[in-house]
C-alpha cells in the first residue's frame, strides 16, 4: 500500500513539473521549460525546445549583426571578440566578413550570436 502511495505521489509530481513547463513555454521562457525536461530525463525535448529557441532568436538578430558591423565600421573601430571556449582572439572590424563571426577560427566552437550582439552593441555603446 506504500509503495502504491509514493508512485502516485511520484507521477502527481511528474504531472506538476510538465504542466508547469508547458506553462513556461506558453510565456517563452524555453530555458526554464528545457531545465524541467532535463530534470526529468526527457532530454531529447529539452534538446528540442533548445534548438527550436535557438534558430528563432538567431534568425531574428542576424540583421542586428550586419547593423552593428556597420556601426563599426562608420567609427572606424576594430575590436576583439574571446572566445568563450579556447580564449583566441577573434578580430572584428567594419570589414569582416560575417561568415567568418559563426564559428571560432581557433578551435571551431559555434559563437552564438546573442552573446556577440550583446558584446558589439557594448563595443558600438548601444547599452
Amino acid at each position: 500500500m506504500a509503495s502504491r502511495a509514493v508512485a502516485m505521489y511520484q507521477q502527481h509530481v511528474t504531472e506538476s513539473k510538465l504542466n508547469y513547463a508547458k506553462k513556461l513555454i506558453d510565456a517563452e521562457q524555453i530555458e526554464g521549460a528545457a531545465m524541467i525536461y532535463q530534470e526529468l530525463g526527457m532530454w531529447k525535448e529539452a534538446g528540442d525546445l533548445r534548438r527550436r529557441a535557438r534558430q528563432q532568436v538567431m534568425t531574428q538578430v542576424h540583421v542586428n549583426v550586419n547593423e552593428l558591423i556597420d556601426q563599426l565600421k562608420k567609427a572606424g573601430i576594430s575590436t576583439n571578440y574571446t572566445c568563450p571556449v579556447c580564449g583566441g582572439h577573434i578580430p572584428i572590424t567594419g570589414e569582416t566578413n560575417l561568415s567568418k563571426l559563426y564559428g571560432c577560427q581557433f578551435c571551431g566552437s559555434v559563437i552564438q550570436t546573442t552573446d556577440l550582439v550583446e558584446f558589439l552593441t557594448k563595443v558600438v555603446g548601444y547599452k
